[in-house]
């Protein structure tokens, strides 16, 4: 709900009387009370065009900027107003000014603005791909020595411009985001390799769940083989300009060239301590996307070479032993197991790596 009508609400239910004897017989609005109400309610599309107008002002300072992004942010995250964001001369030439701004912050703002605008908005995503947003964004994903937020930032915008849209998807792997996704994995930050590893998961069930390449029934096809459907309904539409053919293979190969190898250098740890709740969740997440990786024989003949399986069977007999330590104590009988789901994880991946019915 808008804040200001969540606080006009707020006040209405304070200031009623319960005694209903009590409460104000209501009168004919005066011109004077419609005034004040009017000044109440808040044009948010006239604040989307003032706050356009900021971006693009030369003389707005830092402080002006993040401001207004924050502003911005806020308004976007309604789908009514960012579906309107387009009838604004200006907006989007203004977010793409930001994107390249030199603050980072400005630069992580303007990023989050995007991402909030395509999340379950399709419009919005077609007016990304459209105006030429990936590129920018992809290339801030993959600056190595930018500042974490802006590319976790342009990491979120990116996962809801590529959500069941292949032309994105295309656009992303041909800009070299898998790079950019194989980088934030290692990162140190708390939050950026699972923030990446959500990226990868949801692409490749994307790819090996929906995707009309592993459907049970064939799509009709042009003469060059190519598949045209639409992303919501699956009927053949002939709009699209990215054919589905060949996407999955395009996806398996920038992933065994990028990601292969960061997923064995996290998976090569040691396993984590039972209280090391945060790394034991990540090992999970990434046990996980492996798992999901092996569904695609060429991304499973990679886990393969890369020794997926060893490792897998490590940490599966480092937590079974911490299981047997476990019940060897003296603790309740309804104590959970410690590292049950990370001990899961490990065998589905080691049964979907080593499956010899694949």
């Amino acid at each position: 709900m808008n804040p200001t009508l969540s606080a006009l609400y707020q006040w209405g239910i304070q200031n009623t009387p319960e005694d209903p004897s009590k409460r104000t017989v209501p009168r004919q609005m005066t011109a004077e009370d419609r005034a004040w109400l009017d000044e109440l309610m808040v044009d948010e599309f006239q604040v989307m065009k003032d706050s356009v107008t900021a971006l693009r002002n030369e003389s707005s300072t830092l402080e002006d900027l993040h401001t207004t992004l924050e502003t911005l942010h806020d308004l976007l995250e309604s789908i009514d107003n960012a579906n309107n964001f387009h009838k604004i001369e200006g907006a989007f030439d203004a977010m793409h000014m930001m994107l390249a701004h030199e603050c980072s912050e400005c630069r992580a703002q303007a990023a989050s603005c995007l991402a909030v605008s395509a999340q379950n908005n399709p419009a919005f995503q077609q007016e990304l791909l459209a105006r030429g947003f990936l590129p920018p964004l992809v290339g801030l994903l993959c600056n190595e020595g930018g500042a974490i937020q802006a590319r976790t930032s342009a990491l979120s915008a990116i996962s809801a411009a590529v959500d069941h849209n292949s032309e994105a998807l295309a656009i992303f792997l041909d800009q070299g985001g898998a790079r950019g996704l194989s980088n934030l994995i290692t990162n140190a930050h708390p939050r950026a390799p699972t923030k990446a590893l959500f990226v990868v998961s949801k692409l490749l069930r994307y790819v090996t769940q929906e995707h009309p390449d592993t459907a049970p029934a064939p799509f009709p096809c042009d003469d060059k083989g190519r598949v045209h459907v639409d992303v919501k309904t699956g009927e053949q539409d002939g709009q699209s300009s990215v054919p589905y053919a060949g996407l999955v293979g395009r996806l398996a190969d920038a992933f065994a060239e990028s990601l292969v190898a960061p997923l064995h250098e996290m998976l090569s740890r040691p396993t984590p301590r039972p209280e090391e709740e945060e790394a034991r969740e990540l090992l999970i997440n990434i046990l996980e996307t492996a798992q999901l990786m092996a569904q695609i024989p060429t991304l499973r003949a990679a886990l393969l070479e890369h020794g997926f399986a060893s490792l897998a069977d490590t940490h599966l007999e480092s937590v079974v032993a911490t299981i047997r330590a476990h019940n060897n104590e003296d603790r309740p009988d309804d104590a959970p197991l410690p590292g049950i789901r990370l001990a899961i994880a490990a065998k589905k991946l080691l049964k979907a790596i080593t499956d010899e019915d694949k």
